[in-house]
């Protein structure tokens, strides 16, 4: 039997790359657009924050699934290479299971 063994690093960037589909609900800003290198942003939930309302912010718990929901994993793993590695080696592990 053959193991297939990969590491991937989550990353809040991916929202950000994905920013376009996350516009306009949950609380993030109609006008919201991804960043240029979303991988390179440094402070992503504040990023998020700040594509907010004034006085509220981002929270992991309450935001994160709601915004994977509308989330273009397309569109992430163009704008982020990380994202389509995960994309790449979750294939992998699933035609090999």
């Amino acid at each position: 039997m053959t193991r297939i063994v990969s590491i991937v690093e989550g990353r809040c960037e991916w929202f950000l790359a994905a920013a376009d589909s996350i516009a306009g609900k949950h609380g993030i800003d109609a006008k919201a657009a991804a960043p240029a290198n979303p991988e390179a942003v440094r402070g992503a939930k504040e990023w998020l924050t700040g594509c907010m309302p004034a006085g509220r912010s981002y929270r992991p718990t309450r935001h994160q699934a709601a915004l994977t929901s509308t989330f273009d994993m397309d569109a992430a793993r163009r704008a982020a290479p990380s994202f389509d590695k995960l994309w790449r080696d979750v294939t992998a592990l699933l035609e090999h299971a």
